[in-house]
C-alpha cells in the first residue's frame, strides 16, 4: 500500500527532507515514524520532529528543540542495533 500524505509541520518552518523509521516488531509497512528537522529562519530555532506514519494526517507525537541549527541539505539514515551488528559481519 502506498500512501502519500502532507503536512506543515511547524507553521513556517523550513522542513529538511524526512525519513521513516519502523517500529521494531512493526504489523504493516507505515507502522513506524516519520522523522524530520525543522528550522525557523525568523527566530533561529530548530527542532527536530516525530510523526506519526500511520496517520493520514502524519500527527506530531513530539518535538525537540535542539541547540544549533542543522544545515540544510542535512540527510537522514537510521540503522537499528540488528542493522549495525550486520555491518560488522
Amino acid at each position: 500500500m502506498k500512501r502519500n500524505a502532507k503536512r506543515r509541520v511547524l507553521g513556517k518552518d523550513a522542513s529538511l527532507e524526512p525519513f521513516f523509521v519502523a517500529k521494531q516488531e512493526a504489523a504493516d509497512e507505515d507502522d513506524g515514524y516519520v522523522l524530520t528537522y525543522t528550522h525557523d529562519e525568523g527566530s533561529g530555532e530548530s527542532r527536530f520532529v516525530v510523526m506519526d506514519a500511520k496517520s493520514p494526517t502524519l500527527d506530531v507525537m513530539a518535538t525537540v528543540k535542539l541547540l544549533q541549527r542543522v544545515p540544510y541539505g542535512f540527510h537522514g539514515l537510521f540503522l537499528s542495533e540488528k542493522d549495525l551488528q550486520k555491518q560488522k559481519n
